[in-house]
């Protein structure tokens, strides 16, 4: 078996991070995959795949006057901002920390198309949170320290997901929590990366201009 390239092993950090970050951030989507076998098509050398957004539970005025719940999609540009921001943090500093775990590694980024997207859909979540650019500038800086930060708290998590990542190629949800359980934890509480994300958010109000937190 030959030895991995620089721009596999770089891949595979990139992808670790963004898998154990994201673990530990608790993002609210579900993780599905990590994988480092390229895709021509998309132009990607390697992709972490996570489910779609959780609905969220709302409430209504039925017609006899009396609340009615039901689910709906999560919306960012409608829904309340803390629910927003609460959601789409997360998912920032994860997608910040796959760049930040392949450039630890290498001193330098080698997958620039996983760059170039990861920042893209940051950027679009950013605006979501903070909608003038003064304010998106100072949260995406904070939020790059955060994932920095974050970054190194876990980094011996990060470099044993990448070699096992090298050696597997692919590793579903499953085989990426039971590989970080049998890892000697860094930091991590014996249960944390059990615990799911919850599937809907209740939102209290019956306007539907209201908070929905």
């Amino acid at each position: 078996m030959s030895a991995p390239s620089k721009r596999q092993a770089a891949t595979a950090h990139h992808e670790a991070g963004h898998a154990v970050v994201g673990l530990w951030e608790r993002v609210p989507v579900r993780l599905i995959r990590a994988s480092i076998i390229p895709d021509p098509e998309e132009g990607t050398l390697g992709h972490v795949l996570h489910g779609r957004m959780p609905r969220v539970r709302d409430v209504e005025l039925g017609r006899d006057g009396r609340p009615r719940h039901f689910y709906r999609d999560f919306s960012p540009e409608f829904d309340d901002e803390r629910l927003v921001e609460r959601r789409l943090k997360p998912q920032i500093v994860m997608l910040f920390a796959g760049v930040i775990a392949e450039t630890k590694f290498t001193g330098r980024r080698h997958n620039w198309q996983g760059a170039t997207s990861d920042m893209r859909a940051a950027t679009d979540f950013i605006a979501y949170v903070a909608p003038s650019p003064r304010l998106a500038q100072k949260y995406s800086d904070y939020l790059w320290v955060v994932a920095e930060d974050t970054v190194d708290r876990l980094w011996s998590d990060v470099e044993a997901l990448a070699t096992e990542l090298l050696t597997r190629k692919t590793m579903s949800a499953r085989e990426v929590i039971a590989f970080q359980r049998a890892w000697p934890p860094s930091d991590w509480s014996p249960t944390f990366v059990m615990r799911a994300a919850p599937a809907v958010e209740n939102v209290p109000s019956l306007s539907p201009e209201a908070p929905q937190d």
